[in-house]
């Protein structure tokens, strides 16, 4: 994917809150700086991540891909389609 194909994309972080065991995995490996651990936390007492810019995201999914409990996904939308 190329420059001018990201810039017409954007991308959600959605963390699933339940499933979190506070690893922060999702968290050092995110290049962007787009999660942080935050001093929330769920259910079961484990701190949370959470989205401190979501403008910053590429989209590349790392953080789903490393995430032992499968809690984090990234929807990625066309921009160009929204604005239509």
């Amino acid at each position: 994917m190329d420059t001018q194909e990201k810039a017409g994309k954007s991308s959600t972080v959605v963390i699933t809150r339940e499933r979190c065991k506070g690893c922060g995995y999702c968290v050092y490996f995110c290049a962007k700086g787009v999660l942080a651990m935050s001093e929330e936390t769920n259910q079961k007492g484990y701190l949370l991540p959470a989205v401190v810019d979501e403008a910053k995201c590429s989209g590349c999914r790392l953080c789903e891909a490393i995430c032992p409990d499968f809690t984090l996904r990234v929807i990625t939308t066309n921009s160009e389609e929204e604005e239509e």
